[in-house]
């Protein structure tokens, strides 16, 4: 029983590894087309997590009703700008497109999205929430791969690869095994059973 509960928290384990490594590649290297159009993430919870240079002043979406996606096979990346009410204010006065902020979230996973992660920049300001930031030879559109879990995708990702790694590592040997017994044969050395309750060839004990 112990061995067992041993066997299937490996699998497990190894399949939130699995897991995660698919969402990373999907979040990473997977091709995307770009769709404007208003997102469904809600951003403006989101800005009030971000911090200005003054506690006084929030950021402000430029345009709430327009954005980009990155859409493709397992990965989600939302894109929207803000800026300050003085950086507003400045943009009027001075026309300038250098006061914003860009936002973007990322949502990656196969079959279902089961990592996220958001990332703002502005100028040197870099704030991270559930995101790690790729290596120079990694650098793709995006930049970055989400670590927070969606659940239940999570979940339901990690038994997906579990049930995949199962199949193909011991699989094929139970397999084996059972078409062994429904024959007749030892199930360890497909030796032809005979009476006693263990094989005459290898010696382990067979099920009446």
């Amino acid at each position: 029983m112990k061995r067992r509960l041993l066997i299937v928290a490996v699998f497990l384990l190894a399949g939130a590894v699995v897991n995660v490594a698919v969402a990373w590649g999907c979040a990473a290297w997977m091709p995307v087309d770009m769709v404007l159009r208003p997102p469904s993430d809600d951003f403006g919870l989101l800005l009030e997590r971000i911090p200005t240079v003054a506690p006084d002043e929030p950021w402000i979406l430029i345009d709430p009703q327009h954005g980009m996606e990155l859409k493709g096979v397992g990965i989600l990346n939302t894109m929207r700008w803000a800026w300050t009410e003085k950086a507003r204010e400045r943009h009027a006065l001075t026309n300038s497109t250098n006061t914003n902020m860009s936002v973007t979230s990322a949502r990656a996973g196969l079959p279902m999205r089961s990592l996220q992660g958001v990332r703002a920049r502005r100028f040197g300001m870099v704030w991270r929430d559930g995101a790690l930031s790729l290596p120079r030879w990694a650098k793709t559109r995006v930049g970055f791969v989400p670590l927070r879990p969606i659940w239940p995708g999570f979940a339901v990702n990690t038994l997906f690869y579990a049930a995949v790694l199962w199949l193909l590592i011991p699989g094929p040997f139970a397999l084996r095994r059972f078409i062994r017994v429904r024959r007749g044969l030892c199930p360890a050395c497909a030796y032809p059973r005979g009476e006693l309750n263990v094989c005459s060839e290898c010696g382990i004990p067979l099920v009446p």
